[in-house]
């Protein structure tokens, strides 16, 4: 709802576990030069934060769609058809084709 509470948010995002920025951090640390292991840094984030705004934006867009009632409901009869497709019977044939 503001840019200081984004920010703080952000920054504590930046604390949570990800194999991949771990990885990226052991490559940079191996490097020997501290030149070189920033600029690979920097280039992880610059490659990352396009996706990351991207999901951002798409995240925004399915809480949009979910808010809808008709998207819900539509959700929840379809777990029950899996559901109902996976019980075990004699209808398994007839289903799953084998």
């Amino acid at each position: 709802s503001s840019l200081p509470r984004a920010l703080l948010l952000g920054a504590l995002w930046g604390w949570l576990p990800c194999g991949l920025v771990y990885s990226s951090l052991l490559w940079a640390a191996s490097q020997g030069n501290a030149l070189d292991s920033a600029l690979l840094m920097l280039a992880f984030g610059l490659g990352t934060w396009p996706v990351l705004l991207a999901t951002g934006l798409a995240a925004e867009r399915v809480t949009a769609l979910l808010r809808k009632r008709s998207v819900r409901v539509a959700g929840g009869v379809l777990v029950m058809i899996f559901g109902l497709w996976t019980l075990p019977g004699p209808h398994q044939h007839w289903l799953m084709g084998h």
